[in-house]
């Protein structure tokens, strides 16, 4: 026997549903011998039997889309769509056959929302914020959890937000980090430019010193060779005249003038040399060695014209060397020598 509210299949003689647990009895009410005992025409039971069987049809129908509803209510849309594929439509009402329609239609939809839903919440958990709240918004308002999908378009949007706040951050630090590099790079920079342009001002000042320095040392020895000049080659010589004056020519005059000569030579050696190891000197130094070595030459050539007698080339040799060692010795008092 079939239950009438839920039809489930019972034992023939149940008086209850075992799945419901409503009578079985007021099934039995309108049977089809119980109407032919009251003696009423066969059309007429027919007629009452599909009245009542059209009536049932209807009320089973309304039952049965009450229940998925209540099904629709509790999410359960599977259910629901199983529930509402029971019912025959052969016998229903238009208005019940559009409202079934309409109600299969709406299960169907909320089962599409609800993998939209399941596939947000995936995505959700990916930390794929976008694509959830792309998916959600896909969602009607229609849609009878739709307070789900609200919450978790917020959720969403949330995350979303927090990540757009976290990239802001990051690149205001990454940005921040560049700056301080720049800075970085260019306080490097004008220290390096710095060191160097101390190094440039060092590497000159040095220069500069060791130019001052050789320059002072050319200078000493100029002024050396000029001393030694006059003392060994121009003041033996002038003694040495002085002497014939007095006592003739004799050995000490012989030796004074043969010293002088030797200091000469010397001295033109000397101031040749000195030229030649300092060719970077200024011209004026080097022309004030070449004086030197002519003053030495001159007095050279005067001994030995003094000695062959030659009196007058003696002093214009004498006069020309005192010439050329007056220029030197005005060019040695420019620098305190």
């Amino acid at each position: 026997m079939n239950c009438h509210h839920c039809h489930t299949v019972n034992e023939p003689h149940s008086r209850f549903c075992r799945q419901c647990g409503r009578s079985l009895r007021a099934a039995a009410v309108l049977t089809p011998k119980r109407l032919l005992r009251l003696g009423l025409p066969p059309v007429l039971v027919v007629g009452l039997l599909l009245a009542g069987l059209w009536s049932w049809v209807q009320v089973s129908a309304a039952q049965v889309m009450a229940e998925a509803r209540s099904l629709e209510t509790a999410g359960d849309f599977t259910r629901s769509r199983e529930v509402l594929g029971h019912i025959n439509t052969a016998w229903l009402r238009q208005s019940a056959r559009n409202e079934l329609e309409a109600l299969t239609l709406r299960q169907e939809e909320n089962l599409r929302y609800q993998q939209e839903v399941a596939q947000a919440t995936t995505a959700m958990e990916k930390q794929q914020f976008e694509a959830a709240r792309d998916r959600l918004l896909k969602i009607p308002a229609t849609y009878s959890r739709y307070g789900e999908v609200t919450t978790l378009l917020g959720e969403a949007q949330s995350k979303i937000e927090a990540q757009l706040k976290s990239q802001v951050a990051a690149k205001e630090q990454e940005a921040q980090r560049a700056k301080e590099a720049k800075a970085s790079a260019e306080r490097s920079a004008k220290a390096a430019a710095e060191a160097q342009r101390h190094a440039q001002q060092a590497a000159q000042e040095a220069a500069v010193e060791s130019a001052y320095n050789t320059l002072a040392s050319y200078l000493d020895q100029l002024a050396r060779l000029r001393d030694n000049f006059v003392t060994n080659a121009l003041d033996t010589y002038l003694s040495a005249l002085q002497r014939v004056q007095r006592y003739g020519f004799d050995a000490v005059v012989s030796a004074n003038l043969g010293a002088a000569l030797v200091a000469s030579a010397s001295t033109a050696d000397d101031a040749l040399n000195l030229m030649k190891r300092h060719p970077e000197v200024p011209e004026s130094y080097l022309l004030a060695a070449g004086e030197l070595g002519y003053a030495a030459i001159d007095v050279r050539e005067s001994i030995t014209a003094y000695l062959d007698s030659d009196l007058q080339t003696s002093g214009a040799k004498a006069d020309s060397a005192d010439a050329y060692l007056s220029s030197v010795n005005d060019f040695l008092s420019n620098y305190g020598r």
